[in-house]
């Protein structure tokens, strides 16, 4: 759209809700709008005709009536009123998207004077309010935690940086791991923690109590906490009292719940005290003691020591949660693969991707949880189109590979075992069968699939106790289409996939289309020992995906449907997933 004709629009749409053109050499609108009784005075500007970036509105100044601390409202003055991600602007329909930028403005000033809003939104956004000094990742939140403030060199150029680490005293693998990712330098100090937690959501100061959000000095910060959260101030002055004995120094781990009460997000302040403190903490702590007669400082008395500024440092530090039970669940709605005994036959590029999808969940994560790999092969050259692993790996066995690559890659602790080894007797494959909660074939070999399949339906039938179910998962049509099939001993087999016509055994759910040709490109290229297929990283990726669906989704209690197929083309019929019904006379599990 021609920008001229765009700006033409924008003032028709500004001018018919109530605005006017302001006075200069740039595209703006002054916007003078009452909302609840309570008088707002705008400028809206530099709009852009895609919509790409949003139209800047900025407070000409604040209502007098409001506080300094304003929900939605940044440091300069303008007004967050739109998260882009969760809309679309349709730039063809420019009169409908402006209307729509007006109404979202009109909504945010709305939730501005509403004190509920106010609230909740303080709540959920608190870590856009608290703009810290310094950044701070938590590894760990156990009792026993420090945090070592390190220099480390930037991973895409050649300066460096200063951040924060949370860290279990005891935990001393993945500490060391966490900074040789970071690219540790130099250590600077380490400092203890203190770790308290709001019971309830933390609120908005008013002028009186803080006069700017976030606070800026310790004392601002204390009578917050005082005046809106007197329990958890108690608490917080007690555990400082304690510490301050041994440091002067502190780091205050806070973590607030979201609207739902979990906690969902931290922050962290780190605090020097004057050795004054340091002298009165002393007899508090003292006079605490059981049998002591003279409490000779009352709580008030440390109370309103606290609330003075008797500190010679005062930052504010962004945690960012990077605990693994953060990271493996987040995505989840609860801890579905930890603990759980996984073994994966073939680490190809099907079962290496799926191993590492597995990881990134909570596989091999946990006190019993347990990722077994199997495959006998080595990596070669020509496997890197498409593998997980690079060429420093080639040479090597590929179980073995993989499970270096995974436990080197993240940092929290993965038991992942390897052997250079297919199951391809019958007492090794029971044995893992008793020992696992899934098998995962990701073999893509019809002949061993089978194997498995059959003894798996052995098993079931036998006196072996047998608590594990079975998943295949294939690339079919030369990469046109991938296949996976739950075998957990209620519906069909890996066998019911193909039936018997005339004497010839065909695919129970056609790969092609009446009339259709699979594409020139899509051949297998015949070689002794060396047999290919050429498709993209995209199509082992997708069988990769299956597997990790179908295994969250059988551990969760719903593993239907068992059969699941995903066509890339044209001449693939289109197949419905499902439960697929046992095939009368199945040589398996007939």
């Amino acid at each position: 759209m021609e920008a001229e004709f765009f700006f033409k629009i924008c003032a028709k749409v500004m001018v018919s809700r109530g605005l006017s053109i302001a006075n200069g050499r740039k595209v703006a609108f002054d916007w003078s709008i009452k909302v609840r009784n309570t008088n707002f005075s705008l400028e809206i500007a530099q709009f852009e005709p895609s919509f790409i970036t949003l139209p800047i509105v900025t407070f000409k100044c604040l209502p007098p009536e409001l506080p300094n601390t304003l929900i939605h409202v940044n440091p300069d003055r303008t007004l967050c009123y739109m998260d882009k991600s969760d809309v679309y602007l349709d730039p063809y329909k420019p009169s409908a998207a402006l209307d729509y930028i007006l109404n979202a403005i009109e909504e945010t000033l709305d939730k501005i004077v509403d004190e509920e809003a106010i609230n909740n939104d303080f709540v959920r956004e608190f870590d856009a309010y608290w703009v810290a000094h310094d950044n701070c990742y938590l590894l760990s939140k156990e009792k026993k935690i420090k945090a070592q403030f390190f220099d480390r060199k930037d991973t895409l150029n050649e300066g460096s940086s200063k951040e924060w680490l949370i860290f279990d005293e005891n935990d001393e693998v993945r500490n060391e791991k966490w900074l040789n990712k970071r690219g540790f330098l130099e250590h600077i100090r380490e400092v203890p923690v203190i770790t308290v937690r709001f019971t309830e959501m933390p609120k908005l100061p008013t002028s009186e109590v803080v006069s700017s959000w976030p606070p800026k000095t310790w004392q601002s910060f204390f009578n917050w906490i005082s005046n809106y959260h007197s329990t958890l101030s108690n608490e917080l002055m007690r555990k400082l009292c304690e510490g301050s004995i041994n440091s002067l120094q502190q780091l205050v781990l806070f973590s607030v719940p979201n609207i739902e009460g979990k906690y969902s997000s931290w922050f962290a302040v780190r605090v020097k005290f004057t050795k004054r403190i340091q002298e009165l903490a002393r007899r508090y702590v003292a006079s605490r003691k059981p049998g002591r007669r003279n409490k000779s400082v009352s709580p008030n008395t440390v109370r309103t020591m606290f609330k003075r500024d008797f500190t010679t440092t005062f930052y504010r530090l962004c945690v960012q949660d990077a605990s693994a039970d953060f990271i493996l669940n987040r995505n989840l709605p609860e801890k579905i693969i930890e603990n759980k005994r996984i073994a994966i036959i073939g680490c190809g590029t099907i079962g290496a991707t799926t191993a590492n999808l597995l990881v990134k969940i909570g596989g091999g994560y946990g006190n019993t949880g347990r990722i077994s790999l199997f495959d006998k092969d080595r990596l070669k050259a020509a496997n890197i189109g498409r593998h997980l692993l690079g060429e420093e790996y080639l040479g090597e066995y590929k179980s073995q590979s993989t499970r270096h690559y995974l436990q080197k890659k993240y940092s929290w602790d993965t038991n992942i075992t390897a052997k250079n080894s297919n199951i391809s007797s019958i007492d090794a494959f029971y044995e893992l069968l008793m020992k696992h909660d899934i098998v995962i074939d990701a073999t893509g070999e019809q002949q061993l699939s089978s194997f498995l399949s059959h003894h798996y339906r052995k098993a079931l039938k036998s006196k072996l106790t047998i608590s594990c179910s079975i998943l295949h998962g294939w690339v079919d049509a030369n990469g046109l289409a991938v296949r996976a099939l739950l075998d957990d001993g209620k519906y069909g087999c890996y066998r019911c996939m193909l039936h018997d016509e005339n004497g010839v055994l065909k695919e129970r759910f056609p790969l092609i289309g009446k009339g259709k040709e699979w594409p020139h490109h899509a051949q297998k290229h015949f070689a002794c020992g060396e047999s290919f297929t050429p498709y993209t990283e995209s199509v082992s990726y997708s069988v990769a995906g299956l597997m990790q669906a179908m295994t969250t989704d059988y551990f969760t209690g719903n593993p239907s449907p068992r059969f699941r197929h995903q066509g890339f083309h044209q001449s693939i019929p289109a197949t419905k997933s499902q439960n697929i019904t046992p095939l009368k006379g199945c040589p398996c599990c007939g």
